[in-house]
């Protein structure tokens, strides 16, 4: 994995975390939803533009974010 994406999976992975009381909460799917794609999404693709991605770099970042839409729905 080029380590422009491992450096960006670390606070990703913060940011997810500090919203898990969000998560856990009662609200709308569609609520959850978007603040996925309004706080978690932008900071994981922040200067995503200039990575040059490998196959295996995709499926890493695709798993990450398939991982925290599972955790999302609780499944």
């Amino acid at each position: 994995m080029t380590s422009e994406i491992s450096k960006g999976l670390a606070p990703v992975s913060s940011v997810f975390e500090s919203l898990l009381n969000i998560w856990d909460s009662r609200l709308a799917l569609m609520t959850k939803m978007h603040l996925f794609h309004t706080y978690v999404l932008p900071v994981l693709l922040y200067g995503a533009e200039t990575w040059s991605i490998t196959k295996r770099d995709q499926l890493r970042l695709d798993s990450f974010c398939t991982n925290c839409l599972r955790s999302i729905c609780g499944v």
